[in-house]
């Protein structure tokens, strides 16, 4: 069947998706270990990057209480490991969001709440940069542009903190137009329903296209790894993005796994190596 007609026949079901995830739930998962990953290592617990002084956790979520909707699912989507977890609060959001709710959802807190002193910060920071929002780094005392210098958001192949491929993932979503996205969510449909011999898959609002990245990997179509990029998988969906002629997303793609696979082989990097980068 060609994609092009294809209709979604059920395009917001949460409860089963919850009722799905809440039966995957394992007790061995931890949000606590979300921010430490590659550079563990590297730097120490104690290293603090907020130059604003005295900023408590609650300062901190205070302020990201006035992120946009969309922003906090962007955050959500490169802080949390955990997929289950963050795609479970996210079902329960969007089914609050399309009843007509008008209460903003706490996506992010949970995240912040949970993390041990030390590197959650940094991770926090580069989200922040990736979704260009320098005025919230502003105000936890940051300077935009040596933030910018920093961490390459707009480079695929380099991340310190943030999953290399959820980075470029993020990209994907932002650099595909409406029609686009939709293109792919009907593209990925297909595949699935081939690829799992009929079973359906179901789509989410395209303008949430991280929520449907995560069930996604939920479903076993992509896999976004651990915390340190182990197990990633996305070669289902170049080959979709390659349909659509989207060459240059699918460089992005390879750029990101060839820095994860670096990154997994760097056995001691110093502190001034320490940036996830492409080699090839």
């Amino acid at each position: 069947m060609d994609p092009e007609v294809m209709q979604d026949e059920v395009p917001y079901p949460f409860q089963m998706v919850i009722e799905e995830l809440l039966s995957q739930e394992s007790s061995t998962n931890s949000l606590a270990n979300d921010a430490f990953g590659m550079v563990d290592n590297v730097l120490g617990e104690g290293s603090v990057a907020f130059p604003r002084q005295n900023l408590t956790k609650d300062t901190v979520i205070a302020e990201l209480d006035n992120l946009e909707y969309y922003e906090k699912i962007s955050l959500a989507f490169l802080l949390y490991d955990d997929v289950n977890y963050i795609l479970q609060r996210l079902m329960i959001a969007e089914s609050a969001r399309l009843a007509g709710s008008l209460i903003q959802p706490d996506l992010l807190s949970p995240w912040i709440r949970t993390q041990r002193d030390g590197l959650w910060e940094n991770k926090l920071l580069e989200a922040l940069c990736i979704i260009q929002n320098y005025q919230i780094l502003q105000k936890l005392g940051c300077n935009a542009e040596s933030e910018k210098s920093r961490f390459l958001p707009r480079s695929p192949e380099s991340s310190l903190f943030v999953n290399c491929m959820r980075k470029a993932l993020y990209h994907v979503c932002e650099s595909l137009d409406s029609d686009g996205l939709k293109k792919l969510l009907r593209y990925v449909k297909e595949d699935y329903r081939l690829f799992q011999k009929g079973v359906e898959l179901q789509s989410f609002d395209p303008e949430y296209m991280e929520v449907n990245l995560l069930y996604w990997s939920s479903r076993g179509y992509i896999s976004l790894g651990d915390k340190d990029g182990r197990g990633v998988d996305v070669h289902r969906l170049k080959t979709q993005l390659k349909t659509m002629g989207e060459t240059t997303l699918v460089e992005k793609l390879e750029s990101a796994e060839k820095a994860t696979v670096n990154a997994l082989g760097m056995n001691q990097p110093d502190a001034d190596t320490v940036r996830i980068s492409s080699l090839g």
